[in-house]
């Protein structure tokens, strides 16, 4: 974690989950390698409790049943959206808004979707 001004904090990392016996060969690499976290944080926001985290980030909350990082298998979970924590005394209130895209598109996909989108 970097602090890049007064209240303003960000960090990101990479992960690489492989699956084992699954390398490929030097001339066909395989896509194993992704952005895990990679997120903005502003503190104190109009001089209140308020902080706003903006990037892809994990979220877990109670038991991790409905909403968590999936730490359990090998490609954790992160998700891409924004988070505002408000922190009024001992209380801690968070409004979030996010959006996940299990797996890799593939060219063949990226294209359906940029013809779909694109009218």
């Amino acid at each position: 974690m970097a602090e890049i001004a007064p209240g303003v904090r960000g960090y990101f990392n990479l992960q690489d989950a492989r699956t084992m016996g699954a390398e490929g060969s030097p001339g066909v690499p395989l896509a194993n390698m992704d952005l895990y976290n990679a997120w903005l944080d502003l503190d104190s926001l109009g001089m209140k409790p308020l902080h706003l985290r903006v990037g892809r980030q994990v979220l877990s909350y109670g038991e991790g049943r409905i909403l968590a990082g999936s730490e359990w298998s090998n490609a954790g979970r992160g998700y891409d959206g924004a988070r505002l924590r408000w922190t009024p005394g001992h209380t801690q209130v968070d409004g979030f808004v996010t959006w996940i895209n299990e797996g890799r598109l593939t060219g063949q996909e990226v294209g359906r979707f940029e013809r779909r989108f694109a009218d």
